[in-house]
């Protein structure tokens, strides 16, 4: 890359903690015990910055995969938030 400046930027785009604070939207998150991916302590910081209405869902026994109970409970969230718009 020619300007490496441009790639920290880029880089700091992703990086959700930094952002979270500018969410004024309704947020679900899920963790799992299981999870090695994304551990439920980060996902828990991150729920712990986000301003607007929000969700958080943990399951001991799921790892970093999409369940059934997942999919169940976002549908439910997103029928519940999408009625509000």
């Amino acid at each position: 890359m020619d300007d490496p400046g441009k790639g920290w930027y880029g880089a700091g785009m992703i990086d959700i903690i930094s952002h979270a604070t500018r969410l004024d939207i309704p947020v679900l998150l899920t963790a799992g015990g299981q999870d090695e991916l994304c551990p439920a302590k980060t996902i828990e910081s991150l729920f712990e910055l986000l301003p607007a209405e929000k969700m958080y869902f943990y399951n001991q026994e799921q790892p970093h995969e999409f369940s059934p109970k997942f999919i169940k409970l976002a549908i439910a969230w997103f029928d519940i938030y999408s009625r509000m718009t």
